[in-house]
C-alpha cells in the first residue's frame, strides 16, 4: 500500500546533512552572488517526496548568545518549553503594521525591533533552571504590494548597522559600499517552496567577535504521508517524524549539541529516539 511505502520513508529516510540547513551552498545562488559563504539567518521550506508522497518541512532560526553562555548551553539539559518554537526564533517591527515598500525598513533610523530577546531554559546537572539569554538575527514585518500582503524578513535593526545597509531590493541587502551583505531567497510552489534569509560568513564572523558573541542555530525537520492519507488510512496508521537540534559554530565547523528525535504514529505512544 501507498501508506505503507511512505510511513517507512517517513521513519527510515535519511535526514539532510545540518551543514545543508545552515550553509546555503553557493550552487544554488545567482552567479555574482558565489564568490562568498552564506549562513542562514532564517528559512522555512516544505516540498513533496515524488516517491514517497511524504511531506517535508525544515525551519531554520539563528540566534546569538553571550560566547560565556556557550557551555552553559552545550551542557545543560534543554527544557521542552526551549524546543517548542525554537527554529522559529524571529522578532518583529514596531512602528506600522504595513510598509508601502519593503526598502523602507531597512534604512529608516526611527524603525525598532521587537521581541528579539528571549530566555533559553537548561538545566544543569541538579535539575535546577538555568536562563541563558538569547538575541534574534532576523525580524519579520508585512508590506502591502499591488496584489497582496507579504511577509518580509529582515537582519535585526543591530545587524543592518554592523552590515551599514541602505538598499533592499529583489531579494538584495545592499551596504553603503554597494555589496550585497546579505540575501532573501523565495520560491512558491505548490510541491516545493522556500523562503531564506542569508547573510554573509565573513561579515557576520567579524560581528561575533567584535561583540564577544557565539552563533547558535535551532533547527527542525518533520515528515509525515500527505494529507491525501489522512481519509484513507485508519486512526493511527500515519506516522510522523519530528526531528530538532540545536547546532552552534565551534572552530573545526558546525557542532550540533542538543537533538531531540521523535518517531510517532497518529493516536498512539510516540517513539523518541533521542
Amino acid at each position: 500500500m501507498q501508506i505503507d511505502r511512505s510511513n517507512e520513508w517517513v521513519k527510515k529516510a535519511a535526514l539532510p546533512p545540518i551543514e545543508s540547513l545552515i550553509q546555503i551552498d553557493p550552487s544554488c545562488l545567482p552567479e555574482d552572488d558565489r564568490q562568498h559563504e552564506w549562513l542562514v539567518l532564517q528559512s522555512f521550506a516544505s516540498f513533496i517526496n515524488d516517491d514517497s508522497q511524504s511531506i517535508s518541512a525544515l525551519w531554520t532560526s539563528c540566534f546569538t548568545i553571550s560566547k560565556t553562555n556557550l557551555p552553559t548551553l552545550r551542557n545543560g539539559m534543554v527544557a521542552e518549553n526551549t524546543w517548542w518554537d525554537i527554529h522559529e526564533f524571529k522578532g518583529g517591527i514596531r512602528s506600522a503594521e504595513f510598509y508601502q515598500d519593503p526598502s523602507e525598513v531597512v534604512w529608516a533610523k526611527w524603525i525598532q525591533d521587537i521581541e528579539c530577546d528571549r530566555d533559553l531554559i537548561v538545566k544543569d546537572i541538579s535539575g535546577k533552571n538555568i536562563k541563558v539569554a538569547a538575541k534574534a538575527t532576523s525580524c519579520k514585518f508585512y508590506w502591502q504590494n499591488s496584489e497582496t500582503e507579504v511577509e518580509e524578513w529582515i537582519p535585526t535593526s543591530n545587524l543592518c548597522q554592523h552590515l551599514k545597509i541602505v538598499d533592499f531590493q529583489n531579494g538584495h541587502f545592499i551596504n553603503d559600499a554597494g555589496n550585497i551583505v546579505c540575501l532573501s531567497l523565495k520560491q512558491d510552489a505548490q510541491d516545493n517552496s522556500f523562503h531564506t534569509l542569508v547573510i554573509r560568513k565573513d561579515i557576520m564572523n567579524e560581528y561575533l567577535k567584535n561583540n564577544k558573541l557565539a552563533i547558535v542555530w535551532g533547527v527542525r525537520i518533520f515528515r509525515e504521508p500527505s494529507s491525501t492519507f489522512a481519509m484513507l488510512s485508519e486512526k493511527g496508521q500515519r506516522m510522523f517524524r519530528d526531528y530538532k537540534s540545536i547546532v552552534t559554530q565551534s572552530k573545526t565547523g558546525l557542532e550540533t549539541i542538543h537533538t531531540s528525535d521523535v518517531i510517532q504514529s497518529r493516536g498512539s505512544r510516540e517513539i523518541d529516539v533521542d
